[in-house]
């Protein structure tokens, strides 16, 4: 693989079998390791204990991407981008909490649970009639989500082999 002229130094030394501190304040590198590896890699996100109720949500990050897991009143768990689908606006800013559903503070769009469009308000007027079709406006799911003994994953490569962490051995 092609090095950036900006990190063969850093690629050198580690070749050498060192590691040198600008791993770790490197703006290149660490570009590439949200290209390379944040962005293909499983992420531990949160563990089911931290939503056990229906309702119950939080706020977690894969490097720049905000994501929402929450729990449904099916007691189903998913993970969905915090983002809009009309404008792109958080819609939800609090670490985490318990609610019935998120409701974007731009323009009201509300989300179900589940990532569901459930709402438009003042659909028909500002949008006209049967224009918007909900089941096409929902939150992103993130493209693979896993869940193992309790903790919660996900990945943001829609082609990434599904998790199977069967082959890891744990010593009791």
């Amino acid at each position: 693989m092609n090095k950036p002229r900006l990190l063969t130094p850093i690629a050198d030394a580690i070749d050498k079998g060192e590691l040198p501190l600008g791993v770790f304040n490197n703006p290149a590198l660490f570009e590439l390791e949200k290209e390379h590896l944040f962005a293909k890699s499983w992420n531990y996100l949160a563990h089911e204990s931290e939503i056990p109720n229906p309702g119950d949500y939080v706020q977690r990050y894969i490097v720049d991407d905000s994501l929402i897991v929450s729990r449904d009143k099916k007691d189903t768990i998913h993970v969905v981008l915090n983002a809009c689908r009309h404008r792109g606006r958080k819609v939800c800013s609090v670490e985490k909490g318990n609610t019935r559903n998120f409701s974007c503070p731009y323009h009201g769009w509300v989300y179900g649970l589940d990532g569901a469009l459930i709402d438009i308000p003042f659909e028909e007027e500002g949008y006209g009639k049967d224009t918007i079709n909900h089941d096409e406006w929902g939150l992103l799911p993130a493209p693979k989500m896993g869940i193992w003994r309790g903790m919660i994953f996900a990945n943001l490569d829609p082609t990434a082999e599904p998790l199977d962490l069967s082959l890891i051995h744990i010593s009791e």
